[in-house]
């Protein structure tokens, strides 16, 4: 077994999905990031993976600690949408994204593809404003300094700049 380590991009990665999230009106039960990867356990049957703009939001938040943004062309996504379509179960978030995405539209990959996008740009725009920003930046410092945190201890950490609740999809599954 390697030892924990935190990581800078994990931090800001996972701090992404679980701001999304409590904006969402989800309740974190803890959050960690190391060299090995990361995540967000949440409370409850949640229908957190089938938020495609959640689950975007990791990816794109990765950027904030060197001030850049990953927009994945279509021909980098492509092998994602086939792998799934083909029946791969896909544990990372763009095939994450793309079976929440798949089960919901169904149709062809135009329009999942075009689904995909839209949540794309829904979490730039989320991730874009002045308090998520605040409150990515604010979970992702300590979690780079602890690599773990209990999620009321980052739900609270966010709550100064943002809150929770406050994009919560009543009509959600």
């Amino acid at each position: 077994m390697t030892d924990f380590r935190p990581s800078d991009r994990v931090s800001f990665h996972e701090a992404g999905h679980l701001v999304i999230g409590l904006l969402r009106g989800l309740t974190p039960l803890v959050v960690f990031a190391s060299e090995d990867g990361g995540g967000v356990f949440w409370k409850g049957p949640i229908a957190a993976c089938r938020d495609v703009t959640m689950i975007l939001a990791g990816p794109l938040a990765e950027g904030f600690f060197e001030n850049w943004q990953y927009r994945p062309t279509d021909e980098d996504l492509k092998p994602w949408l086939l792998a799934v379509r083909s029946g791969e179960k896909k544990t990372a978030d763009f095939g994450k994204a793309f079976t929440a995405l798949i089960d919901r539209c169904g149709a062809s990959d135009r329009v999942v593809m075009s689904a995909f996008r839209s949540a794309e740009v829904e979490a730039i725009d989320l991730l874009d404003r002045r308090d998520v920003r605040a409150a990515v930046r604010a979970v992702a410092t300590e979690l780079t300094r602890a690599g773990r945190l209990l999620g009321a201890d980052a739900a609270e950490l966010a709550s100064r700049h943002i809150e929770p609740g406050s994009l919560k999809m009543e009509n959600t599954p």
